[in-house]
Order: C-alpha cells, then sequence, then structure tokens
C-alpha cells in the first residue's frame, strides 16, 4: 500500500515568461511535473507569443490552423506525462519519469542539476586553456564539497547549507583563507549555472553585506601582508650563499624583488629580446588574456639586475631564447606549468633555510619578495600609484592589498610633524 502522505504526481504545461525570444516575442512552452510538493520543469521544443499562448488555453476550436496545431501539440505532451505517472503509479519517482518520458536525455538532464558536473566542466576548460592552477583549485574544492556531501544539487545550495558547509571546513581545520577561497569557486559554478538556465537566478544564495535578504557572506580571508622589515630586507639581500641550489634560488628570489616585485612565473617566462633600451618590458601572465587592455609593464634594468641575468642566465642569448633555464622552448604547457611549481617549491625552501641562518622569523617566499618591494618603497615615500603601475594593476585597491604597515619610527614621526604645529 502507498504512504497515506504520497500524493499521485500531476502534470500540466505552461508559458515561462522569464525568457522571451525578442526577434519574434516568443517564450518557452514547458512540462510541470508536481509530486509531494515538489516541482520539476521539463523543456519542450515548442515556443509561442502570449496572444497565441492563450487562444491554444481556450475551450473554444480556433479556425487558425497555428493554434490547432499548437493545441494539439501540447495535449499530446500532456497526455504522454499522464500516461508516465499512471505508469509509474504508486511508485512514482522522478529519476523514474525522467528515464520514460526523456529517454537518451534523462541522464543529461540529470547531470545538467549536479554541481559537480558543473565543477568538472569547469575543470576540463581550465585545462585546455593551459590554466592549470585554476584547474588545480577547482578540483580541490570539488574534493572538499564531496567529503560533506557526495551527491548535491544545485537546489541544495541555500544560506543555511553554505553556513552549514562553511562550519564543516572550519571544524576540518581548513583556513579561513581557503574557506573563503573554495567558497569564491562554488559561487562561481552557481553563477555559471545561472547564466545556462539551470536554476533561477533569484535562488543564488550568496550576497554582499548591504543585501537587505538573508544571503550567505563569504568570510574575509586572513590578513596576507607579508612584507619584511627592512632591517631582514637588508641581512637578505646582503647574504652570501654557501652551495649552488642555494645561490640559484637566492638569485631568481632578488631578480624578482628587484623586479617590481615579480612574479616568478612571469621571471620564468622571460625572454632576452624584452631587454631593450636599458629596461625590461613584459605584461603579466594572469592577467595577459583577463584584462581588456593589456598593461606592459616598463623596468629598468638596474645593475642589480643584470648582474643577476649576467650570472645566472643562459648562455644562448638570442632573442627568442629564455633568459633562465626553467623554461624551454620544447615543453608542453603542461610541462612548463608543473617546472614552474616545482622550482617555486624549490626557491621557498631555499629561502626559508636562508631566513634560518639569519635568525629572520617571518617567512620568506616569492610573494613576500612582491610584498616587500611595494612596502619598501611605500615607506620610503613613494606614491601608491607609482606601485600601483610597478605592478601592472589596473585597480589601486588591488595594490593596497599587498602593503604592509607603516614603521614605528614612521608614525613617530608624523606625530611629532602634527605636535610642531602648535606654539
Amino acid at each position: 500500500m502507498p504512504d497515506n502522505n504520497t500524493y499521485t504526481a500531476t502534470s500540466y504545461v505552461r508559458m515561462d515568461l522569464r525568457y522571451e525570444r525578442q526577434k519574434d516575442h516568443t517564450y518557452p512552452i514547458i512540462l510541470v511535473v508536481y509530486h509531494n510538493y515538489v516541482k520539476r520543469k521539463y523543456k519542450t521544443s515548442f515556443r509561442a507569443t502570449k496572444e497565441e499562448w492563450e487562444l491554444s488555453q481556450s475551450l473554444k476550436k480556433s479556425k487558425i490552423p497555428k493554434i490547432k496545431l499548437l493545441k494539439s501539440q501540447l495535449k499530446e505532451i500532456e497526455n504522454e506525462s499522464d500516461r508516465i505517472i499512471e505508469t509509474i503509479s504508486d511508485n512514482f519517482s522522478f529519476d523514474k519519469f525522467e528515464k520514460l518520458y526523456l529517454g537518451d536525455k534523462a541522464e543529461s538532464v540529470k547531470n545538467q542539476q549536479d554541481v559537480y558536473n558543473g565543477f568538472q566542466n569547469k575543470i576540463d576548460e581550465s585545462n585546455d586553456l593551459g590554466k592549470f592552477g585554476t584547474a588545480g583549485i577547482y578540483k580541490d574544492a570539488m574534493i572538499c564539497l564531496k567529503k560533506r556531501h557526495k551527491i548535491l544539487k544545485y537546489g541544495d545550495i541555500t544560506y543555511q547549507f553554505l553556513k552549514e558547509l562553511e562550519h564543516f571546513m572550519l571544524s576540518h581545520k581548513y583556513s579561513i583563507s581557503t574557506v573563503a577561497l573554495y567558497m569564491r569557486c562554488l559561487r562561481h559554478i552557481y553563477k555559471r549555472a545561472i547564466r545556462a538556465k539551470l536554476i533561477l537566478k533569484k535562488q543564488f544564495p550568496f550576497g554582499k553585506s548591504d543585501d537587505e535578504e538573508e544571503k550567505y557572506i563569504i568570510p574575509s580571508p586572513e590578513d596576507n601582508k607579508r612584507a619584511l622589515d627592512e632591517k631582514d630586507l637588508i641581512k637578505i639581500l646582503n647574504y652570501q650563499p654557501t652551495w649552488e641550489s642555494e645561490a640559484k634560488a637566492f638569485a631568481l628570489w632578488r631578480f624578482c624583488f628587484f623586479c617590481n616585485g615579480m612574479n616568478a612565473v612571469d621571471a620564468f617566462n622571460l625572454k632576452y629580446e624584452q631587454f631593450n633600451n636599458g629596461f625590461l618590458d613584459y605584461v603579466r601572465q594572469k592577467t595577459a588574456s583577463t584584462t581588456k587592455q593589456r598593461m606592459t609593464i616598463h623596468i629598468y634594468n638596474s645593475s642589480a639586475i643584470q648582474n643577476i641575468v649576467d650570472e645566472w642566465g643562459n648562455q644562448d642569448r638570442r632573442p627568442n631564447n629564455y633568459v633562465f633555464d626553467i623554461f624551454n622552448q620544447n615543453q608542453t604547457p603542461r610541462e612548463k606549468f608543473d617546472a614552474r611549481k616545482r622550482y617555486i617549491r624549490v626557491i621557498n625552501d631555499r629561502m626559508q633555510d636562508i631566513a634560518k641562518k639569519l635568525e629572520i622569523s617571518a617567512r620568506i617566499t616569492t610573494m613576500v619578495a612582491r610584498h616587500t618591494w611595494a612596502t619598501t618603497l611605500m615607506r620610503r615615500g613613494l606614491s601608491t600609484t607609482f606601485i600601483q603601475k610597478g605592478f601592472g594593476h589596473t585597480s589601486i585597491t588591488t595594490t593596497e592589498k599587498y602593503l604592509g604597515d607603516f614603521t614605528t619610527d614612521q608614525k613617530r614621526d608624523a606625530a611629532i610633524i602634527l605636535t610642531n604645529l602648535i606654539h
């Protein structure tokens, strides 16, 4: 016997007024199936104007051939749906209905609602574009989600779901920065689903602090300003390496520092043809394909930079050859990504060894070189706009995230300047 709380499924066709096609002002007609307070919608191949729809729903017989045909087609859809519902009877489930109604398309529709299918599509696209780092981040985010939810549909993602997911990650020792990163990944996948019309925009559960309705706000990451104090920086820049691997890593770290805090991947990608007339010109790899205006960064080729190139650069100095030997012309994009990742780890490990030798407590990485370049110049009085241009940032807000605080002496001097205004 069926459960008393289980009701017979019902179905009907209706016009979906959310999506008007401008060229003919028609709207899609969909099939709606309702069971146990749950609705599911299925596309049909039919469209109509509002007037055509109203005429098709009239009880009166129409003499207009187009309307007569539309009434017949919609009736056929409803009859087929009712027949399937009756066949399934008391054992109704949407999965069973879809297999009978959609046939081979059922699995495709089911996959479209699968959040992990959305993640996999993003991962595959990123790999195809050579964005292996992005692909890795989305893969890690998906693995984390699967620890909590083996199966996940877009309709499952609500404000409460996201709050519980955040609690789960924090309780499993994920940092706030990682939680924020993975939540941004999930938000991006959800937005893609909205654009693909897999879920309604009004169901979007993410929000901002000024939203009136209850929306999930992604937590702010930890303060990642990692600039070195100038005393520690001077110690490092004057360090003398004791073995070759350390010397090479140290040289590349200093090269990144002197070159406007250049990202390591940009240093690895440099070619000799980019050195011209006493300057080094390059476009950041990170933004080369995403920024509308490609911003070329001009760096004065100082003696500190040229000395590193002379000692550690490739001896083959033809214009199209790489400056450093991390990459070579025969590598595939994937091989370059792996080489880059591997050598950044080497640099960071060697620099950490140097920090211990110099009794510096701060962790020193390639990213620290970037933060330190910006903060050192800021503390020396150079404008944030100058630093922004040196970084190749299009937004001053992005630049400010890299800047550390002023020193205690600078704060004291500023206070004295104001105090001296008193007569």
